[in-house]
């Protein structure tokens, strides 16, 4: 969804101090953002393809993924408090943060626990 803020004329704008909306911070959470996404598009294939072969490893890493996507969506979402102008918390920490913490608590215990794992991830 933030696409066009990588497009030249954008990145232009927003990295570059003679631009008209530039901030010192717009180029360091754009790469990072930029370099979170390709990880998790990896990490993302690499699950898919340990899920459907049922390996052993598939639930540790499962795990692992959710915190990782935990972390770096709250980095993100406090890297946004440096570049935005207004600061309104509650745009900033949104239904993202709270989807994602909601997926980590109900699937990290479920991966621990369940009878069903542990039978199906056995290779």
């Amino acid at each position: 969804s933030n696409a066009s803020a990588y497009a030249p004329d954008m990145w232009h704008s927003l990295t570059d101090p003679s631009g008209s909306s530039y901030n010192g911070f717009w180029a360091p959470i754009l790469i990072y953002e930029y370099l979170v996404n390709l990880t998790v598009i990896a990490f993302d294939l690499f699950l898919l393809v340990l899920f459907f072969q049922k390996r052993h490893a598939f639930p540790r890493l499962y795990i692992a993924f959710l915190i990782f996507v935990a972390v770096t969506t709250t980095i993100d979402n406090l890297g946004s408090l440096l570049v935005l102008t207004h600061k309104d918390l509650s745009t900033v920490f949104d239904k993202n943060l709270l989807q994602t913490y909601s997926g980590a608590a109900i699937w990290i215990p479920y991966m621990l626990v369940s009878k069903r794992v542990k039978a199906t991830f056995i290779r």
